[in-house]
């Protein structure tokens, strides 16, 4: 195992432990705010060494995942550090960002409609994967388009914004550890349901927070993201 394996598999770890903890604390709170930070921190190193390590070896689903999640991070992430009804050129960097992931994973959607698709050892990708991959890419820049056009988001749609981005990183990260890697576990739990346990966990809870947050009653009218 190389020293750049080593190193995404740590960061990985890390981004799985905070990322869990920030998912299941109190929105808003001191342990969400603090475990959501190195969450973010280790998602980037991890995320960025997947893909790098990806295009070496011409894995290119991979290295969309890893685009898609650190496109979706960085608007995230600054959904909430951008005041409301605010935006930078920050935002616009990260809109053109966007772009570019939904450009390359078009790409790898066009390829896979004609059979070339990437092969882990005997596993070929399906075709679906890049569709759903590139969908998420085309998800957000066209509400990066509505924010920009509108010059900000405000109120609720601005938390429902920012945990959908976080959260489809994790979701991410969990599946493709606890599902992608499934011979690092005992061979009583390869190929059985617990290992999805984890990735269910987060899109479960996932819901449940834009639920919550969308019953929740805000003063004045929220523009839409």
């Amino acid at each position: 195992m190389t020293p750049q394996v080593i190193f995404h598999i740590a960061a990985g770890t890390v981004a799985l432990l905070f990322g869990a903890v920030a998912l299941g604390a109190k929105k808003g709170g001191k342990i969400h705010r603090q475990s959501g930070k190195i969450f973010f921190y280790s998602m980037i190193l991890m995320a960025a060494s997947g893909a790098y390590l990806a295009y070496l070896a011409s894995v290119y689903i991979t290295v969309l995942a890893g685009s898609l999640v650190l496109y979706l991070l960085a608007s995230g992430t600054m959904t909430v550090k951008r005041r409301q009804n605010q935006i930078g050129l920050t935002e616009k960097i990260i809109f053109a960002c966007g772009l570019g992931v939904t450009a390359f994973g078009a790409y790898l959607c066009w390829l896979a409609t004609r059979g070339i698709t990437d092969s882990l050892g005997a596993y070929s990708v399906p075709a679906a994967i890049y569709f759903i991959f590139t969908s998420l890419a085309v998800l957000g820049v066209v509400k990066d388009a509505r924010v920009l056009l509108k010059k900000g988001i405000m109120g609720k749609q601005r938390i429902l914004r920012h945990l959908w981005r976080m959260c489809v990183p994790l979701y991410v990260a969990a599946s493709s550890f606890f599902s992608g890697q499934q011979q690092v576990f005992p061979e009583a739990l390869q190929g059985t349901f617990y290992l999805s346990i984890p990735e269910y966990s987060v899109l479960l809870l996932l819901f449940f927070w834009l639920g919550k947050t969308w019953m929740q009653k805000r003063p004045g009218k929220a523009k839409q993201a």
